[in-house]
C-alpha cells in the first residue's frame, strides 16, 4: 500500500517494467543502459555541488525526526532529510530539500536538465502531499527547482495545479491496483519493453489498441470502457459516437484522429501502408537535414548532416564544430548549401521540435542574421507528414521503428539521441586523442545513418503518395 515518489513516476513511465520491477523479476541493473547510468550520475553530481553550497546549520549532518519540528518552524532550506511519511495516506520519500519559510515547507527538487519537464511538476505535487502533516502553516501549492542551464545553476518557482495533483492521485492508485492484480503489457518503447520478445507477441496476438497511434495506456483503458479492445472494434467504430463517448473519460479527440486510427487498423489488416491524407509530394529531389546537438545548450550544434537528394545522385556532406567559432562558419555552411539550390524542399523528421528550435537558439546565438531564412521558408518536417497522411503497420513513427519497417539498414550501434548526446560529453571531457576520433566517427556514422533512412522513408512515401494518386485518376469518369 505505501507508495513512493519513484513508484508512480516508474508506473507513469511504462506500467508494465514498473511491475516486473516492483516484482522481482526485473533489477534496476537490467534496465539502466551504460548511458543512463551516466545520466544518473550527472544528476548526483549536480545535487552535491548545490548542496555544497548550501550555508550550514549547527545540526547533525544527517537530520533525524527529533530535530524536524523545530527545524522546520525555522525560515531556511535543508537537505539531508531523513525518510519522511504521510501515515494517512501511505506515502513515503525524500525530497531533495525543503524550504520551511516558517512551517510552509516548500519541497525543493534538483534536476541536471535545463527546463521544467512535466514529470517534474508531478515530483513536487507528490512530495506537497507527502509534506502535509509536517506543515504549521497554510501554503499555497508550489515547489523549488533547481536546474542546471547553459548559463549555471537557476533556481524556479512552479506553481503547482489541482490538475498535477490529481494525476498524482491517479497514479498512487494505479501502482496499487499493479500491484495487486498485475499488469499486461502494452505498446511501448522503454528499455524493457523494447528487449522483451513477449510484450511484442501478447500485443500482435491480442491484437490490442494500443498498436494504435495516438492509443496509450490510459486511453486504452477508456476506449475499453466503450466496448473498444481490440483492432477489429476501431476498423468498425463510429468516429463521430467515439470522439463524444470519450469526453466523459477525460479524452478529448476529434473525429479526424479517431478516423486515423481506422486507417492504422486498416494497415495491421493488409500488412502494409494506408495512405489517407490528400497532400501531395509534389519534388523529384530534396535535401535531408540532421542535427546533432546538446539539448542543455542554446544552439550548439555540434554536427550538422545535409543529404543532398536527387534522381541521378546522393549526395552527403557533415560538419563538425568543437568550438564556437566552427560551429558558427558550419551555419553558414548549411545556409550556403540551401542557397545554392533554391527550388528544393529542406526535410527533417521531427524538425519542427528539434531542428527549427535549435536553429532559431543557434541565429540568436553567433547572430547569423538571415542566413538560415531559407531553411525555416522551405521546411518541410516529414514525420508531421506521415502523422497527417500515412499509416503503417507498426506501433510508433520513430524514425528508427518507421525505417526498419522499409528495410533501410542502420550501421551504428548508437541506440538514440541520448546516447549520441552522453558520447558527446564523453569526446569532450576525454584527453585521448585516440578514444576522441573513435567518439567522432561513431557519431558521424550515427547521423549518416539517420541521413540515409530519412531521405530513403522520403522517398517511399512520396512513391506511395505518387502510386495513390495515380489509381485515383484511374478511376475518375
Amino acid at each position: 500500500q505505501w507508495v513512493t515518489k519513484t513508484d508512480i513516476i516508474r508506473f507513469r513511465t511504462c506500467p508494465y517494467a514498473f511491475f516486473l520491477v516492483d516484482r522481482g523479476y526485473v533489477s534496476l541493473e537490467q534496465l539502466r543502459g551504460e548511458f543512463h547510468k551516466e545520466l544518473i550520475q550527472a544528476g548526483r553530481d549536480f545535487e552535491r555541488e548545490v548542496r555544497a553550497q548550501a550555508v550550514p546549520l549547527p545540526i547533525p549532518s544527517e537530520l533525524t525526526y527529533d530535530v524536524l519540528p523545530t527545524l522546520f518552524s525555522k525560515p531556511c532550506v535543508l537537505f539531508g532529510l531523513p525518510m519522511l511519511e504521510n501515515v494517512k495516506l501511505k506515502l513515503y520519500g525524500k525530497p531533495d530539500g525543503v524550504k520551511t519559510e516558517g512551517g510552509m515547507l516548500i519541497p525543493i527538487e534538483i534536476k541536471s536538465h535545463a527546463s521544467v519537464r512535466r514529470e517534474d511538476r508531478l515530483e513536487l505535487a507528490f512530495y506537497h502531499t507527502l509534506l502535509e502533516p509536517y506543515r504549521t502553516m497554510a501554503s499555497e501549492p508550489k515547489g523549488i527547482l533547481i536546474l542546471r542551464t547553459a548559463f549555471g545553476e537557476e533556481e524556479i518557482v512552479v506553481d503547482l495545479r489541482e490538475q498535477d495533483f490529481e494525476v498524482v492521485r491517479g497514479l498512487v492508485k494505479d501502482v496499487r491496483r499493479a500491484r495487486r492484480d498485475g499488469v499486461t503489457p502494452h505498446v511501448c518503447a522503454c528499455e524493457v519493453c523494447a528487449t522483451r520478445p513477449e510484450v511484442d507477441e501478447y500485443i500482435r496476438e491480442r491484437k490490442g489498441t494500443t498498436l494504435i497511434y495516438g492509443v496509450r495506456a490510459s486511453r486504452a483503458r477508456a476506449l475499453a470502457n466503450l466496448g473498444i479492445s481490440s483492432l477489429e472494434h476501431i476498423r468498425d467504430c463510429d468516429p463521430e459516437s467515439v470522439s463524444r463517448d470519450l469526453r466523459p473519460h477525460r479524452h478529448f479527440v476529434s473525429e479526424s484522429m479517431v478516423r486515423s486510427w481506422k486507417h492504422h487498423a486498416m494497415s495491421y489488416f493488409s500488412e502494409g501502408p494506408v495512405l489517407f491524407g490528400q497532400t501531395p509530394l509534389d519534388f523529384s529531389s530534396f535535401i535531408a537535414v540532421d542535427f546533432e546537438y546538446i539539448a542543455a545548450e542554446p544552439g550548439w550544434i555540434y554536427l550538422i548532416g545535409l543529404s543532398l537528394v536527387t534522381e541521378s545522385e546522393t549526395k552527403l556532406l557533415q560538419w563538425w564544430g568543437d568550438d564556437p567559432a566552427q560551429i558558427r562558419d558550419n551555419h553558414h555552411r548549411l545556409g550556403d548549401q540551401i542557397e545554392r539550390h533554391p527550388n528544393l524542399p529542406v526535410i527533417t523528421w521531427a524538425g519542427g521540435s528539434a531542428e527549427i528550435p535549435e536553429l532559431k537558439k543557434a541565429a540568436g546565438r553567433y547572430g547569423l542574421g538571415n542566413v538560415l531564412q531559407a531553411f525555416f521558408d522551405r521546411h518541410l518536417d516529414m514525420f508531421h507528414y506521415t502523422e497527417r497522411n500515412v499509416r503503417l503497420p507498426i506501433p510508433t513513427l520513430g524514425l528508427k521503428k518507421v525505417a526498419d519497417f522499409f528495410g533501410v539498414p542502420r550501421r551504428s550501434s548508437i541506440d538514440g539521441g541520448m546516447e549520441a548526446e552522453a558520447l558527446y560529453r564523453r569526446f569532450k571531457s576525454s584527453r585521448s586523442r585516440a578514444a576522441r576520433n573513435q567518439i567522432k566517427q561513431s557519431l558521424l556514422e550515427y547521423n549518416g545513418d539517420d541521413l540515409r533512412a530519412l531521405s530513403e522513408i522520403t522517398y517511399r512515401i512520396k512513391k506511395l503518395s505518387a502510386e495513390v494518386r495515380c489509381e485515383s485518376a484511374a478511376v475518375e469518369p
